[in-house]
């Protein structure tokens, strides 16, 4: 594996020493602050990264990245920059809104310190990654962010196995995501009717449907 994967630290220990007090001290720092951006990694093959998002690595200070993210991309990041994994597994013990809380904390903690940040996540930030709250976040605390798409998993797992997602020849005109589970950790509500209705002009495809 490259050097990078020693470099990676969990969040959880460091989270640990950080106190409240110690946050509020660094706000309080004329500091500029840094920008942060959640950046899409794709489906996991460097070479389908955007410029852009290999430009924002290259230049990152510290990466929060998702614990799927491939070693070949995280070789990008410069090896003087800091790397925490603050992934999450499906069933992991911990309540899940709280690991949310501390990774929109970090991500303020190192803008606060000028830092420059990405918050590396797999596909697209915006696809079923929870992009649209940590950019809530950071625009709720004055932080400069932008957001940097990935190829998502459904269009990366279309060209992989040469399936259109959409065909004029078999009048297939529609894509439709969907989710395989909720935050109530129940199959989403939807018309499922409807859904096999619809199947001979839509494409469907489920993401985190199989456990």
């Amino acid at each position: 594996k490259p050097e990078h994967s020693s470099r990676t630290r969990q969040l959880w220990p460091m989270r640990e020493n950080m106190s409240p007090c110690s946050m509020a001290a660094e706000a309080n720092t004329t500091v500029p602050m840094g920008s942060v951006a959640l950046v899409g990694a794709g489906p996991g093959d460097p070479e389908l990264l955007t410029l852009r998002a290999a430009r924002r690595l290259e230049a990152a200070q510290v990466v929060l990245h998702d614990s799927l993210i491939s070693e070949d991309v995280l070789a990008l990041v410069p090896p003087a920059a800091e790397l925490i994994n603050v992934g999450k597994r499906c069933g992991d013990v911990r309540d899940r809104g709280l690991q949310q809380r501390e990774i929109h904390d970090l991500m303020l903690l190192h803008s606060r310190r000028g830092r420059r940040v990405v918050r590396l996540k797999c596909g697209d930030p915006f696809v079923y990654g929870r992009g649209g709250e940590e950019l809530e976040f950071l625009v709720s605390h004055g932080v400069p962010a932008e957001v940097v798409p990935g190829v998502t998993s459904a269009l990366g797992a279309s060209a992989s196995c040469q399936v259109p997602l959409t065909h004029r020849t078999f009048g297939v005109n529609q894509v439709r995501f969907v989710v395989g589970q909720s935050q109530a950790k129940a199959l989403p509500d939807m018309d499922w009717a409807q859904l096999a209705h619809d199947a001979g002009k839509q494409t469907t495809v489920f993401y985190m449907g199989f456990k």
